[in-house]
């Protein structure tokens, strides 16, 4: 999401990608509030405008019609997908991204993944297993290597100010990054 966020599009784009955040969150609050049985009328308004706007868009208008059946329904929040977000805009080997993120999702999710191997892996939260701790070490070396790379993408897009940084620290930054076997492109 940072690398979405902070990806150097043209104006254009920004406000597409910007609508369609606003309406996803909009969706997410509006399935909220229908769990608790609590009023959205505000919220099913402020749906229906940000549609509205997203559909008259002249992005939107220029996608195949099955994707923006996907975008106006508030599902998706990207407007290149995830996936490509992963993959081109941050750099991930494809085969990488795939394998970690059905593994964090199935967690997430609470998919048979995330339980069906409990006893044969000794998952025990009182004294946590070797595969506990792996998974953890996993789940930290997967947000540390992103936000590096979201942290170098923001430095180099302003490079007038990488005299600001410690060239040391910024030199073992990029190296770690290169060296990352999360991504396939460099950074």
């Amino acid at each position: 999401m940072i690398a979405y966020l902070h990806d150097p599009v043209d104006p254009d784009e920004w406000e597409f990608r910007y609508i369609l955040l606003r309406l996803h969150d909009t969706v997410a609050r509006i399935k909220l509030m229908r769990g608790f049985e609590l009023p959205a009328d505000d919220l099913k308004a402020g749906r229906e405008k940000l549609q509205a706007e997203l559909e008259a868009h002249p992005m939107f208008l220029k996608l195949a019609e099955d994707r923006q059946k996907r975008l106006a329904s508030g599902e998706d929040m990207f407007s290149i997908g995830m996936r490509s977000v992963a993959t081109k805009i941050m750099g991930w080997n494809d085969r990488q991204f795939n394998g970690v993120y059905a593994y964090f999702s199935a967690h997430a999710h609470s998919a048979p993944m995330s339980f069906m191997r409990m006893e044969h892996h000794k998952i025990d939260y009182y004294f946590p297993s070797e595969t506990q701790t792996d998974i953890l070490a996993l789940s930290m070396e997967v947000a540390i290597a992103c936000l590096r790379r979201s942290m170098l993408r923001t430095i180099d897009r302003y490079p007038e100010r990488i005299s600001d940084y410690h060239p040391e620290l910024l030199a073992e930054a990029r190296e770690a990054d290169a060296g990352c076997p999360f991504f396939s492109v460099a950074a």
